[in-house]
């Protein structure tokens, strides 16, 4: 190759310079950080049901049933050991009402264990420690998730469903597939 080019004239030398310089950024830009501290902010949505009583002079006993919606966030931190393998901690943040808020500490291992390109698929194992109406609670499970890398340091997340044990039924050893809307969440990782 050194030979040829030696032999070549200046337009040739160029040329292959050029090209080599332009595939040698597409690569690198088409490389996704395996390694470093990363932070997520998730958001999501969340609906319960709804029932109360209430009364009037002309209707002494009103049933109502309705919907609370409310907002899900989760910032979150956490270190990229390898391509496969990252920990972290995050908090959840519920404000299902005025006087019902819940809160969520998780620590978690995340496995990446499908690299199709760009996205990544991968499962959070985590144990989640919930205060809701001033009571504490439990949760174990595993949390399924996609991600794309926009580039070297940005990827979008998606995580959907929660699989696993919560509260008294880690006592009675039954599981839960949890598909509510609250464990929907899109959000966006930064690794420095």
């Amino acid at each position: 190759l050194l030979i040829y080019l030696k032999n070549n004239d200046m337009k040739t030398k160029q040329f292959f310079f050029t090209s080599l310089l332009l595939l040698s950024i597409a690569t690198a830009t088409a490389q996704t950080k395996e390694k470093g501290f990363f932070v997520e902010m998730n958001g999501g949505y969340g609906e319960v049901k709804t029932a109360f009583v209430s009364s009037t002079v002309e209707n002494p006993l009103l049933f109502h049933l309705g919907y609370a919606r409310y907002a899900v966030l989760t910032p979150s931190i956490g270190y990229q050991i390898n391509r496969h393998w990252a920990a972290g901690f995050k908090i959840q943040f519920e404000s299902i009402m005025e006087d019902e808020k819940r809160t969520t500490y998780t620590p978690y291992v995340r496995y990446n264990f499908l690299h199709p390109g760009k996205f990544n698929i991968f499962m959070d194992m985590q144990v989640s420690a919930i205060r809701h109406l001033g009571k504490n609670d439990v949760e174990g499970g595993i949390n399924p998730g996609a991600s794309y890398a926009l580039n070297n340091h940005f990827s979008i997340l998606l995580k959907y469903l929660f699989i696993g044990f919560n509260g008294a039924m880690i006592k009675s050893k039954n599981f839960i597939i949890d598909a509510n809307w609250r464990r929907l969440q899109l959000g966006l990782q930064y690794i420095f």
